[in-house]
């Protein structure tokens, strides 16, 4: 019989919540050293509980470790999380351009995560653009978990949703992470955002009657700063402008409470 340790059980656990993560995001999620946790990662690596990948062409990236069936089966074998809670990625996980992308919106989900933890509120539903439901070999359906349908065949397709339960009143949050400085493309998909609120895309797909609100990450306080400037110029936006709120990675990461508010300066208000 062999043995897993807390840290390597950890581990485990993490890998099959949020699907993919680097070194460093694991150290952070587990409060180890570094050199503890490359240790408990070959460990795991060579009885093929998890396997990992790096991205040459992506410059100097760390590597991407995932859980495997093997994996999976210690955690459901110890009564870990629920089967359906488990995320194994299927095919080839990533491509290049999206390294850095997918890596920060991690970040993003690893803060929400604890700060939810701390004040015991329980995420039902998490959701990111990467995680697929179908199957296009026998189907010809397979899309992302995160559609939102906007009528007449138009949809798009938020980086992740969230739906939240505490004390029985349930919160929908959709979540965007903007890499780069493209402020143009940002204001476009905001504006997707804009109508499903409108349609009240969310709340039919989850059966919950209230809007969602928006936490929009960015890379950059500059391409923050641009985007809220040109939204507080654009009329169109004002009556949804209460369910946005915009802050950076390297805020969150530090003060997840405080990181994110509105045009109005109002802070985001989770309960």
């Amino acid at each position: 019989m062999e043995l897993i340790n807390n840290t390597q059980s950890n581990i485990l656990e993490n890998l099959g919540r949020f699907k993919f993560l680097t070194t460093s995001q694991i150290q952070r999620l587990c409060g180890k050293s570094i050199g503890y946790i490359r240790e408990q990662l070959s460990s795991l690596q060579q009885r093929k509980y998890i396997a990992s990948y790096n991205l040459e062409k992506a410059g100097r990236a760390e590597y991407i470790y995932y859980l495997v069936e093997k994996g999976k089966n210690i955690l459901l074998e110890n009564n870990k999380v629920f089967d359906q809670d488990i995320k194994i990625p299927v095919g080839v996980p990533l491509v290049v351009r999206d390294y850095n992308h997918r890596k920060n919106f991690v970040d993003l989900q690893i803060a929400l995560y604890q700060y939810f933890s701390e004040n015991e509120i329980e995420i039902e539903i998490f959701n990111a653009y990467y995680d697929k439901t179908g199957n296009n070999r026998t189907d010809s359906n397979l899309q992302s978990k995160t559609r939102l349908d906007l009528g007449n065949n138009n949809f798009f397709m938020p980086d992740g949703i969230c739906i939240t339960d505490h004390s029985g009143s349930k919160e929908i949050y959709l979540l965007e992470m903007y890499n780069g400085k493209d402020t143009l493309r940002t204001i476009s998909q905001i504006a997707k955002h804009s109508k499903a609120i409108a349609t009240g895309a969310a709340g039919k797909k989850y059966n919950i009657q209230k809007n969602p609100l928006v936490i929009c990450a960015f890379e950059f306080e500059s391409a923050k700063q641009a985007v809220m400037k040109r939204l507080e110029q654009n009329e169109r936006f004002k009556p949804v402008s209460e369910f946005f709120y915009f802050g950076t990675l390297h805020e969150l990461q530090k003060d997840f409470k405080n990181s994110f508010e509105n045009l109005k300066k109002e802070k985001l208000k989770i309960t």
